[in-house]
């Protein structure tokens, strides 16, 4: 029997669980195998719960291991999306592993529905839809659409986009404009949403001067375009001093290296700079798009003096799909642009360490084709 067509440069290749017990590559069943890699077998997958076992054979690459696995049929209203690229995101670096720990982060043991251990990880992709299930049809999602996967599913409680074929709602996936490749607009939906989502809610206007913190990161450098080119902001960006390049590249002069300001005057002088660089005023917005708590600390008194200091704090993970739409559009335009490199499946230990170790400048693309 031959297996189905899905040939993969990642190594994760997909059989019927028929299939498994002729073919002589599988070396291991399971539903579940007992591994600490991100990539796994697919417990959404129907066979799963199923008296066919599923099939698969595991090959460790670093710290994460490759599987040959099934290819999951989509439920009612869902698509079964044959990804070509993924996006690499530091928040699937902090999946919860067997003790509780992150597999690179500090310990997360109040999650409330731990991830299972051998979850395909990855949370965004872009990919052509190859089937549609009994609900999907009422939407405006057909066979050979192009789509960007959202990167939440279920509270992250099933598989991701660490292979070649996913499931998504047919109601939650974004087709992707014409003239937009797909590596670019891969991060689009949760990185660059976030960011204009959080732009949107801080009811800045056209001019208002905005501080963006880790303006060189991969959300933080899609804040300062979107800011700047589609919402007519002032930025001041703020960052260390290996992203003054990028930062410049993206058109805007106000850049602020944090390396040369002390780090023990309670953000003293950082602040009296950004306050001179807005007249003397202070922001009229902070984005926060770091997990530093000194970025937090600083926020707050970057913000211009309103007579009664009363600010509003809103928190922005992600944004609604009418913002997902016109951030594709965005991005199709022009106006927008994730700065990106593309790496092999093979590399993602090493891609993984290197955001680990704030190596990476802009975001990472995963290669599925």
């Amino acid at each position: 029997m031959s297996s189905l067509p899905c040939r993969v440069r990642s190594g994760v290749t997909c059989y019927a669980a028929d299939e498994a017990t002729a073919n002589p590559d599988i070396t291991g069943w399971g539903p579940r195998v007992s591994h600490r890699g991100g990539l796994g077998v697919r417990d959404d997958c129907p066979n799963a719960r199923s008296p066919k076992r599923l099939g698969f054979k595991a090959q460790k690459m670093g710290r994460f291991w490759r599987m040959i696995i099934i290819r999951p049929d989509p439920g009612p209203g869902e698509v079964l999306i044959n990804l070509c690229v993924h996006f690499r995101w530091s928040m699937s670096l902090k999946r919860r592993s067997h003790d509780g720990s992150c597999e690179f982060g500090p310990k997360w043991k109040a999650l409330v529905v731990p991830a299972a251990a051998d979850q395909v990880g990855g949370h965004e992709g872009v990919g052509t839809v190859v089937k549609l299930r009994p609900g999907a049809e009422t939407t405006s999602i057909k066979v050979g659409d192009r789509v960007v996967v959202q990167w939440i599913a279920s509270a992250c409680s099933r598989g991701g986009t660490f292979q070649q074929f996913t499931l998504g709602p047919a109601n939650d996936v974004t087709p992707t404009p014409d003239g937009l490749d797909s590596a670019s607009a891969a991060p689009l939906l949760c990185a660059r949403v976030t960011v204009y989502s959080a732009l949107l809610k801080s009811q800045t206007k056209p001019g208002d001067w905005v501080v963006v913190s880790d303006a060189g990161g991969g959300l933080g450098h899609l804040a300062v375009q979107i800011g700047a080119r589609v919402l007519g902001l002032r930025i001041i960006g703020i960052d260390h001093a290996s992203k003054v390049d990028l930062f410049k590249e993206l058109g805007t002069k106000n850049f602020v290296d944090i390396t040369q300001f002390p780090r023990d005057d309670e953000g003293a002088a950082i602040t009296a700079y950004v306050k001179s660089l807005t007249d003397g005023l202070g922001a009229s917005g902070v984005i926060v798009c770091t997990a530093a708590d000194v970025a937090y600390s600083q926020a707050v008194p970057f913000l211009r003096f309103n007579v009664t200091n009363q600010y509003r704090i809103n928190g922005s993970s992600v944004g609604n799909q009418q913002e997902a739409i016109e951030v594709l559009g965005f991005a199709a335009r022009g106006l927008v642009k994730a700065h990106y490199q593309i790496e092999n499946m093979e590399n993602l230990t090493k891609v993984s360490e290197d955001m680990r170790d704030g190596k990476v400048q802009g975001r990472v693309m995963l290669n599925l084709s």
